[in-house]
């Protein structure tokens, strides 16, 4: 029928660590989650969270078989389902399970069926991936963005696949990230305009910048590369007796004219906007 149930088998309510994604198929208002395997008439707290929104909370007591359920669950994507033995604020166990949907003439599944989804920081930009099984009548994915978790900005669009019962994997690259949180989700839309959104992912970016400095030894002039120049605020070249002998300006360059500097070893200092710096050593040989 229309319904959506899960099962977790446990001997105790202690469960391993671990988070889960699951897509209901059903448009009613029928979905449940059945844990099992827990202490007798016991009360439990429950945290879930939809469509990459905010936590829900649910205080059940389990019933003289060991079990509690969440019941009148809608249609959408639903992680960090997590579990306490106490009815307390504090979540220090989580449950990983599959939440398996049946489906029947009067349901309508979802566009997406969405597996995985990872966000990874490379030299100052984020990577997304993410995979699909399954996709009916999907038009498109909206890539959205904030650092804060709250306030969210489209940044990126890729159409989907529309039609597809086989792996589907696809990829998104946000550059010059901002240093701190980075928080990303999916918007997934279908044709009709219907849509679900993704769990949240996140990265944290420490602003520290990868520079390659080139030539080295230089004649003529010193080539800066950095892989995240926008976050650059100062650049300064001193001797080996500490003395400043270069200082960009407000708006650091990254090509120096080392024609009127002396044979010798030099130190590039790099600063950054985080407070962060990087000392290189620069030969320059005329």
């Amino acid at each position: 029928g229309n319904s959506l149930n899960a099962t977790l088998e446990c001997t105790l309510p202690v469960i391993a660590a671990g988070t889960h994604t699951l897509a209901s198929t059903c448009t009613s208002t029928d979905g449940v989650i059945r844990i099992t395997g827990l202490e007798l008439s016991t009360t439990y707290r429950i945290e879930y969270v939809k469509n990459g929104g905010t936590s829900a909370f649910v205080n059940l007591v389990s019933d003289a078989s060991g079990i509690a359920e969440i019941t009148g669950l809608e249609r959408g994507i639903y992680s960090t389902i997590r579990i306490n033995d106490e009815a307390t604020g504090s979540l220090s166990n989580s449950l990983s399970v599959t939440l398996l949907a049946e489906n029947d003439i009067e349901c309508a599944p979802l566009p997406v069926t969405l597996i995985s989804f990872t966000v990874r920081e490379e030299q100052g930009s984020a990577n997304l991936t993410w995979t699909t099984v399954s996709e009916m009548n999907s038009d498109h994915f909206e890539v959205q963005y904030s650092q804060d978790g709250k306030n969210w900005n489209n940044i990126g669009r890729l159409d989907a696949a529309g039609e597809s019962v086989n792996v589907v994997s696809y990829s998104f690259k946000h550059g010059n990230i901002a240093i701190g949180n980075n928080y990303y989700k999916l918007k997934m839309a279908d044709i009709d305009g219907s849509y679900t959104f993704s769990h949240i992912q996140s990265v944290v970016y420490d602003g520290r910048a990868e520079v390659v400095i080139s030539p080295n030894p230089a004649a003529e002039q010193i080539l800066i590369k950095s892989n995240n120049w926008s976050h650059v605020i100062s650049v300064k070249m001193v001797d080996m007796t500490g003395r400043q002998i270069y200082k960009s300006g407000n708006q650091p360059v990254s090509v120096i004219d080392s024609r009127n500097l002396k044979s010798g070893v030099y130190l590039l200092i790099i600063e950054n906007k985080n407070g962060t710096s990087s000392t290189h050593r620069v030969i320059v040989n005329h």
